[in-house]
């Protein structure tokens, strides 16, 4: 469901569309886009129901029991995939001319077996981040340090997350398309100090029947109340204005 420009271009015409004698609050409109993009997905604490038991065990047994259900339930599995990586967040909040605000967090990925994409998300609803809006931009012919050097200078800090773990794409009982990822994160240089498992509706026709592709595996794997808070929430600055 996400739009993909073909590559940085795209994304480097809508910041110069926005750039009217330095005004950065012109900025594309992302929330009232014609077909606004959508991410909905489910992000679950997988620390939070093994107590002080070792990541690297909870993660063992997570795919294990990704195993079990797709031999168990005879699903169709399209693929699975081993990741390693950094993301690089920054975070930016603009005031628009009509004294609204947009707040939303660039994500440049990059590693060693991922070709480097650069995404911004943002909140539909305040707080909610099951159903988010994505726009997604292929960056793999970008230079890193342009890249960085274009997003510091609308983008008021940065913070960088290193991430590894697992991906899983299959169709559930019903042939619908869903993703499961498993991976551990951590701030840049410190190592994983959380690990996270994510469902993640495809080809939805709308936000229910999302939620109910989500609510089908989340049952399969013993999931109860989903964790809130988005990898940038948790290891990221605070914005300008917010309290502890």
């Amino acid at each position: 469901m996400s739009k993909h420009f073909p590559d940085v271009a795209g994304l480097l015409e809508l910041f110069t569309r926005g750039k009217d004698g330095g005004d950065l609050s012109k900025l594309y409109d992302f929330e009232n886009a014609p077909r606004p993009p959508t991410e909905i997905e489910r992000k679950f604490d997988l620390l939070d129901t093994a107590g002080s038991e070792e990541i690297d065990r909870r993660l063992t047994r997570f795919m294990s029991k990704i195993g079990e259900i797709v031999e168990g339930r005879n699903l169709t599995l399209v693929g699975h995939t081993t990741f390693a990586g950094i993301d690089r967040y920054y975070p930016v909040d603009i005031r628009r001319p009509d004294g609204s605000r947009f707040q939303g967090t660039f994500r440049y990925r990059f590693g060693s077996n991922r070709p480097p994409q650069l995404s911004l998300k943002y909140q539909k609803k305040e707080g909610d981040n099951s159903n988010r809006g994505e726009f997604n931009a292929d960056v793999s012919r970008a230079d890193p340090d342009t890249m960085h050097a274009m997003l510091s200078a609308v983008c008021w800090a940065y913070f960088c997350v290193e991430q590894s773990g697992n991906f899983w794409k299959f169709r559930d009982e019903a042939g619908r398309a869903v993703e499961v990822v498993a991976y551990k994160v951590g701030r840049h240089g410190e190592g994983p100090s959380r690990l996270f498992a994510e469902i993640e509706a495809v080809d939805f026709e709308d936000a229910s029947a999302a939620f109910e592709i989500i609510e089908n595996v989340q049952k399969l794997l013993g999931f109860s109340r989903p964790h809130t808070q988005s990898v940038a929430e948790i290891f990221g600055p605070q914005r300008p204005g917010d309290t502890q």
